[in-house]
């Protein structure tokens, strides 16, 4: 099992790692909802999650599980995503190897080199998920502010409020 930096820097490569153990057909979509559930009922754990709120924002890393403090401002509707897509290598006699990925909690689907993606291939599957507007608490006062980031998870994420005393 990866440790607590290993998925919460990369929590997709956990998703990656459930979806190849269980196949695209498996209950893949549970064990990994099982898995940060347990996770984060520890409170050791949730403590080490840094808040958006608090962060500076080149403190940290592009897919980085992070926490909002914030109220849900609109809903936009659904939006629609490959959940599970195939990848295609390309071969030399015309014909490649075709492998399935998951697609689900990424905004863009990838590939490497010489690989081709079909979205639509007959054994991928399409998703749909709601998106949420969130805002940061309207009138949050500073010293609101201070104890979130005093309860920062390192100390590189904790750094003054603009005139807070």
């Amino acid at each position: 099992m990866p440790g607590v930096n290993d998925w919460t820097l990369e929590p997709c490569k956990v998703v990656d790692r459930i979806f190849e153990e269980c196949g695209a057909e498996g209950p893949w979509r549970d064990r990994v909802k099982q898995h940060f559930e347990a996770e984060i009922k520890q409170p050791a754990v949730l403590e080490k999650i840094p808040w958006l709120n608090e962060s500076p924002l080149h403190q940290l890393r592009g897919g980085q599980l992070v926490r909002f403090r914030g109220m849900v401002q609109d809903m936009l509707g659904k939006e629609f995503f490959s959940d599970v897509y195939e990848v295609t290598a390309e071969g030399g006699d015309g014909g490649g190897s075709t492998r399935l990925l998951p697609g689900r909690y990424k905004d863009v689907v990838q590939c490497g080199a010489g690989e081709t993606i079909d979205a639509s291939g007959p054994r991928s599957q399409a998703g749909d998920r709601l998106v949420y507007y969130c805002v940061p608490v309207p009138g949050e006062t500073d010293w609101v502010k201070q104890v979130y980031q005093d309860s920062s998870p390192c100390p590189a994420h904790r750094w003054q409020l603009t005139g807070a005393g």
